[in-house]
């Protein structure tokens, strides 16, 4: 997210997104704001991106958005993305650790339709009724759009992790697993895709946050002045309650990518978590109960982070014998 915050806009996976501060945004096309916008955007992308940054629900309410453009489609639901992520998402407002989508628009939608045409290149585009150019869902320039909050911390991936800092890491991953615990158990929430970069981090004034599984006496932990934020819903499934091996399968997945793990200083993040794996792994056809999140909170507790320095790769050279 910190390189998208850079470059104003990415491409990957799920669609393009961008990264818009609402308050420095000016409908004058002439601003400073306006021309960076059109100049890191597909020319296709201007109009939606004016309508969405120039809406005045939005702006009074989160001075920095992502906008996460797409038309892809889940194979197996025939749903659109945008709008699956979004239902997912409504169906975790309530719960602790995920990420509050702040709205969903399709190309229908025109946001109030306050907004005059704009200059794109040589093309002139209107969004007075509708935010894009397509006829219908069939249209290859059908588009729906998520907005959703910038998280400037960013993910745990991004982050640099230093032995000053490493105690934050384990309370974040404490707080990820006991996030998703209580949604799998709630609404039989699966994340289907959870790795470091998808797990971000913010800022919050609470001193400690607590969790309450079914089974088990209510589990708080402190938050150092962080809290986590789950997203990316795109391979996300809900009323899975009867699947608990697919909830471990997530969390194996998640314990053994630690591997990519670096910091600034050219060192490796190692995570000493081959306990948590052994339990997970003996998990006999995943039917290991959810409260046992108890006992893999302990483990991560004692748990060990170390840094290694990251060696360069030797270089060939014809030269040396």
């Amino acid at each position: 997210m910190q390189q998208l915050r850079k470059k104003r806009y990415r491409n990957r996976g799920g669609g393009d997104k961008y990264y818009i501060d609402c308050s420095r945004y000016s409908e004058n096309s002439d601003s400073l704001e306006m021309k960076t916008l059109i100049k890191n955007t597909r020319q296709h992308n201007v109009a939606i991106l004016k309508a969405i940054a120039s809406d005045e629900t939005i702006k009074k309410k989160n001075r920095h958005i992502v906008i996460k453009i797409s038309r892809n489609m889940d194979d197996k639901t025939q749903e659109f993305m945008a709008v699956k992520e979004y239902r997912i998402g409504k169906a975790l407002e309530t719960m602790t650790g995920f990420i509050k989508y702040i709205c969903l628009f399709g190309c229908y939608d025109d946001t109030n339709g306050k907004f005059e045409p704009i200059e794109a290149g040589e093309k002139s585009v209107t969004v007075t009724g509708k935010i894009c150019d397509a006829t219908d869902k069939t249209d290859e320039n059908w588009k729906y759009v998520l907005v959703m909050p910038y998280i400037k911390n960013g993910s745990l991936e991004s982050n640099s992790w230093t032995k000053d800092n490493v105690g934050l890491l384990k309370i974040l991953i404490m707080h990820m697993v006991l996030s998703l615990a209580t949604a799998f158990e709630k609404i039989g929430f699966i994340h289907g895709d959870l790795h470091w970069g998808n797990i971000l981090f913010k800022e919050t004034k609470m001193k400690e946050i607590s969790y309450k599984l079914d089974k088990t006496e209510t589990i708080t932990v402190p938050t150092m002045g962080y809290k986590v934020v789950i997203m990316d819903f795109e391979k996300s499934v809900l009323n899975q309650q009867n699947n608990r091996q697919y909830f471990w399968d997530d969390l194996l997945t998640f314990c053994k990518k630690v591997a990519g793990l670096k910091n600034e200083n050219n060192e490796s993040v190692d995570w000493e978590n081959e306990n948590i794996i052994a339990i997970i792994r003996n998990n006999k056809k995943g039917k290991m109960p959810i409260e046992n999140v108890v006992e893999i909170i302990k483990l991560i507790k004692k748990s060990a982070f170390n840094f290694m320095e990251v060696c360069e790769k030797p270089i060939y050279d014809p030269n040396v014998f």
